[in-house]
């Protein structure tokens, strides 16, 4: 019990927030590696995602930041199986959207939307 009270998903996931705030909107480019803001997010966001796999807005930074990260395919499936879940989460299909569309595959994007 006293390892959930430490775990305070809430706070873990404004603080994955604030470590994406750093990371931009995009993928990075750089051949460099992750930045050190963006593995702390996905870690952090990967633990409150094994602790508490109902919570849509978790999963849904995760694919984002697994994007972030360059990973689309770990970025799609982790948005695809918060889908699988909850059908109606808008923010997850947004995403998935914007991935689809960035990578170029418009109809899988403009399915998303509909």
């Amino acid at each position: 019990m006293d390892f959930y009270i430490r775990l305070n998903a809430d706070f873990l996931m404004q603080l994955a927030q604030e470590y994406l705030l750093h990371c931009g909107v995009k993928p990075r480019t750089s051949a460099a590696g992750p930045p050190n803001h963006l593995r702390k997010a996905i870690k952090l966001l990967e633990n409150v995602n094994k602790q508490s796999q109902a919570l849509t807005e978790a999963q849904v930074l995760l694919g984002k930041a697994r994007w972030l990260n360059n990973d689309t395919p770990g970025a799609l499936r982790e948005l695809n199986d918060c889908l699988s879940k909850n059908p109606t989460a808008v923010e997850a299909h947004m995403q998935a959207a914007l991935i689809n569309s960035e990578a170029g595959n418009m109809k899988a994007a403009d399915n998303l939307l509909k």
